[in-house]
């Protein structure tokens, strides 16, 4: 579902958590992406890589990503770049002049990075130590199931 809530929708890159390193996704072709914080319980799982198109800037020393289309619209620029074999929407906040075929260097805002399992779809939560969730205490570091209220009705929703 998030995916297809905004304009342009989130870009969703599969790969997994590094096995030695859970603070980092690697995409199906290897390519390193960062996340906030280690993420143990998922380490060399199938996950989706969720990216809101804002939350991406230009850096020098960035991850490199080919651009594929530019398009001015005022005072911003979407740019469709090509990461490994996905093709991701950007969207900068200011009027950036790009050409197709050229590389961009981007860096991405990890606090900004929704994880999905692959699977089921479900958005995958780290929770705070000792944060009260609907079933309990979620260990630090671990996965679990919180409740979320929607219209007065529980709703599980398995992290």
């Amino acid at each position: 579902v998030a995916g297809f809530i905004g304009s342009p929708a989130m870009n969703m890159i599969e790969g997994r958590l590094s096995p030695s390193d859970a603070s980092v996704f690697l995409t199906t072709a290897g390519t390193a992406l960062p996340l906030a914080r280690p993420m143990d319980a998922a380490k060399g799982k199938a996950l989706i890589y969720g990216l809101r198109p804002e939350h991406v800037r230009l850096e020098a020393n960035g991850i490199p990503a080919t651009v594929v289309v530019t398009e001015p619209t005022g005072s911003e620029t979407q740019v469709i770049v090509r990461l490994d074999q996905s093709d991701l929407t950007l969207m900068f906040h200011e009027r950036i002049d790009v050409r197709p075929g050229e590389t961009l260097h981007l860096a991405i805002d990890k606090s900004a990075v929704h994880l999905f399992h692959k699977e089921t779809g479900m958005r995958l939560r780290l929770e705070a130590k000792n944060r009260r969730c609907g079933h309990g205490m979620a260990p630090e570091g671990k996965f679990g199931i919180s409740r979320k209220r929607s219209g007065g009705n529980d709703e599980n929703q398995q992290t």
